[in-house]
């Protein structure tokens, strides 16, 4: 009887083996780690759910002057899509994140910001402004919605690439 053909000139793996790549692995993780945020990135490139959406692209990103207060910083970050430009100045008083937000085209719309752990939701008003508060830092992005009864004609969900805050 002969044994079954394989590719595998050295038999399987054994636990030498796997000791070895263990510490191969570990040597890789020490010298050049994968970059905390590339998880997130990996899965909002493949997730399935945003097949129907249209991603805004930033389109600048420009510090504000310095505020009085040292310890606050402003940035003002500004994506567009094909029908929806989404901005929102982004402050830290006393360690927590604060997003004050605006689209345009004007119109009330429903808001989402997604973290790894969770999910705010609030409408902008009819000039199109919006504020969410207790922002986690870290990697975030912004969902705007077609929304029933609003003059914006949103024809499918606009996202904004994964940032970090």
């Amino acid at each position: 009887m002969s044994r079954p053909h394989s590719d595998d000139q050295y038999g399987p793996l054994d636990g030498l083996d796997r000791t070895l790549l263990a510490r191969i692995r570990e040597m890789y993780d020490s010298a050049d780690p994968v970059p905390a945020e590339l998880y997130g990135r990996v899965r909002f490139a493949i997730d399935v759910e945003n097949a129907d959406r249209e991603l805004a692209q930033l389109c600048r990103d420009m510090p504000l002057a310095t505020p009085v207060r040292a310890q606050e910083q402003a940035d003002t970050l500004t994506f567009e899509s094909e029908s929806l430009t989404i901005g929102f100045t982004v402050t830290r008083p006393d360690g927590t994140i604060r997003l004050d937000g605006w689209h345009a085209p004007a119109g009330s719309l429903r808001i989402e910001l997604r973290t790894a752990e969770l999910r705010m939701e609030t409408m902008s008003d009819n000039s199109g402004r919006f504020v969410i508060v207790g922002v986690p830092p870290g990697e975030v992005q912004l969902f705007a919605y077609p929304t029933p009864g609003s003059s914006v004609d949103l024809p499918r969900t606009v996202v904004t690439p994964p940032t970090v805050l």
